[in-house]
C-alpha cells in the first residue's frame, strides 16, 4: 500500500505542476480552445484527486500538446499510442 501512496503523491505533484504550466499556456494562447479544455480537465482531475484517472489525464495532456508542439516521433509515438489504448 505504501508504494501506491508514494506513486499517487508523485503523480499528484506532477499533475499540480501541469496545472500551473497550462494556466500560463492558456494565458499565452487564449484562442486555443484545446488548451482551455485541457486546462479545465486537469483542474477537474486535481479537484477529484483520483489516482486511477491520472494516467488518462497525462495521456490527454501529451496528446493535446502534440498538436501544439510536436513532441513525439517514430517509436515514441507508437509507445504513446499503445499507452492510450
Amino acid at each position: 500500500m505504501m508504494m501506491r501512496d508514494e506513486r499517487k503523491e508523485k503523480s499528484t505533484k506532477v499533475l499540480l505542476r501541469t496545472q500551473t504550466i497550462l494556466k500560463k499556456a492558456v494565458a499565452a494562447w487564449p484562442a486555443r480552445s484545446d488548451l482551455r479544455e485541457l486546462s479545465k480537465e486537469v483542474n477537474e482531475a486535481v479537484v477529484a484527486d483520483h489516482f486511477s484517472n491520472h494516467t488518462k489525464t497525462f495521456i490527454k495532456v501529451l496528446t493535446v500538446l502534440e498538436t501544439v508542439i510536436p513532441l513525439w516521433t517514430g517509436e515514441q509515438m507508437l509507445q504513446l499510442t499503445k499507452l492510450q489504448k
